[in-house]
């Protein structure tokens, strides 16, 4: 197993970029900016302390052309993200479930946002990835295409957030902020069984990152 973290400071303070973080406004809002041609919300539920939710992204890139011979001629790619977002905390846990072998593809991670001053924030963004079967032997490949397509959302992701500012003030909307609940006294044990962890793959325990990306803004 590896894992890789980004970070990306973003123009607005920590509590409301949360607040509208893995929302369906801003989910749809920023569909045209990303490079994506959908984002469907199919699950989203209140379970306490955090919220639950699924979600079916589908990308406008192909499917990687290593995973081509396992495709069996698919080159669409759409994948799954199943979500867990903590009211309780800056904290959103994340399992992502691949468009192909995702018996042998396994991706998983926690993002937090963490507050920089008024106007600024930094999120952060860890993933771990493990290969099993055939594709430990293309773990490297499959891990920098994943990468490099997650780091271009990062470095998009201020310009984003500065165009839903607008959109939101335009529209006389306020802008939301995070206010965290009490911690209940007997909290879910969400993170191991809303998002079951695959054997061998401890999402929570790995802090030391393998590889580090921060993006900055010029």
């Amino acid at each position: 197993m590896s894992t890789h973290t980004l970070t990306q400071i973003i123009p607005m303070n920590a509590d409301s970029f949360y607040a509208i973080t893995e929302t369906p406004e801003f989910d749809q809002f920023q569909v045209p900016y990303m490079g994506i041609n959908s984002l469907e919300l199919k699950e989203e539920r209140d379970e306490g302390d955090v919220i639950f939710r699924k979600v079916c992204v589908k990308p406008k890139t192909s499917v990687p052309a290593i995973l081509l011979k396992f495709s069996s001629g698919k080159s669409e790619v759409s994948y799954e993200d199943t979500q867990l977002k903590s009211k309780v905390k800056r904290e959103i846990l994340f399992k992502t479930n691949p468009p192909l072998l995702s018996e042998n593809i396994f991706i998983e991670g926690t993002i937090t946002v963490e507050p920089l001053d008024d106007n600024n924030c930094l999120k952060v963004q860890k993933i771990n990835f493990r290969f099993t079967g055939p594709l430990q032997w293309f773990s490297s490949m499959i891990e920098a295409n994943i990468l490099s397509e997650l780091k271009k959302t990062m470095e998009t992701l201020p310009k984003v957030v500065l165009a839903y500012k607008k959109h939101l003030s335009d529209n006389n909307i306020p802008l939301p902020v995070f206010k965290p609940i009490a911690l209940n006294p007997a909290p879910q044990n969400y993170n191991r069984n809303n998002i079951p962890s695959q054997p061998k793959s401890p999402i929570l325990n790995n802090k030391e990152p393998v590889a580090q990306y921060v993006c900055k803004i010029n």
